[in-house]
């Protein structure tokens, strides 16, 4: 009896580290809520993901270095296709004489997703709101259970396309300085 049991217990702590092992995200409701509530206190107007840990998922909402205010959410369905999303960024009194605030809007366009780290391909809207006309690339990276900021990076420049999204997902390296990211990378 002490033997089948023994077995029995291996099994399971087997069936619970193994996904662990193969690169499954693991993340509790507390770290959801913890995200989506940073993306309602950038912009209360933008959706948060399905809560669903079968699809690639970011969201989250932060204060930057450049006192930039930055609130996304991004997923796709569960092939890894068909990216959704939006982005909302405001850097108070950033340009003019005199200073007013910068705005970006932008829909996700693209997603690529690796353990803790992502990239959205971004590409403005046409809200009256916004003051970027180019598209560009956000890579984030989640930072649970390190003891560290999560961070970010903004690529933009002549040569980025936000359909390129997959080639800046190692790219964040600005540490937040408030707020959450939640990266969920799903199994395939």
């Amino acid at each position: 009896m002490p033997r089948r049991v023994l077995l029995m217990c291996a099994a399971t702590l087997a069936a619970i580290a193994l996904p662990a092992g193969v690169g499954a995200t693991v993340y509790s409701l507390f770290d959801y809520q913890s995200a989506t509530d940073a993306l309602k206190a950038v912009d209360p107007t933008i959706d948060p993901p399905p809560n669903d840990a079968r699809r690639d998922f970011v969201v989250g909402g932060f204060h930057g270095t450049d006192n930039n205010n930055v609130g996304f959410s991004g997923h796709t369905d569960q092939l890894g296709l068909d990216p959704q999303g939006k982005l909302s960024e405001t850097i108070p009194l950033f340009y003019g004489t005199p200073p007013r605030s910068y705005q970006g809007r932008f829909r996700v366009t693209c997603l690529a997703v690796v353990g803790n780290q992502a990239a959205l391909g971004l590409v403005p809207t046409d809200a009256a709101s916004n003051d970027q006309p180019a598209q560009f690339i956000l890579a984030v990276r989640d930072n649970k259970g390190l003891g560290i900021p999560d961070e970010y990076a903004f690529e933009s420049d002549a040569d980025v396309f936000a359909k390129d999204c997959v080639r800046y997902v190692t790219d964040a390296s600005f540490s937040i300085t408030s707020g959450n990211i939640l990266v969920n990378d799903a199994l395939p």
